[in-house]
């Protein structure tokens, strides 16, 4: 399964690469009372605007990472505790049994 979306993954990015090149026209963005007249490619106008949509959604993700980062912190400190309890406990054992 892992290798059928690889290569659908391929698939999809060869034919965004040959639409992106093969689209070279001019074109005039406007936005508001803005305007841009270039000849720049196609492609750079979708990737600048696949950037400008993915950052708000970085930014607003990250207080979530945070706290899982240090909910994660805490995870771990509590489970090496727990490891080195067992480890005692396992020693006290062992002595007992002797």
């Amino acid at each position: 399964m892992p290798y059928i979306k690889t290569l659908l993954l391929i698939a999809v990015m060869a034919v965004l690469i040959v639409g992106g090149v093969a689209n070279t026209q001019p074109y005039t963005l406007s936005f508001l009372q803005w305007q841009l007249d270039r000849a720049l490619p196609l492609w750079l106008l979708l990737a600048v605007a696949l950037v400008a949509g993915m950052v708000p959604i970085f930014i607003a993700g990250l207080p979530q990472k945070a706290s899982d980062f240090t909910r994660m912190r805490a995870l771990n400190l509590k489970r090496r505790q727990l490891e080195k309890q067992l480890k005692d406990l396992d020693r006290e054992m062992s002595a007992l049994q002797a």
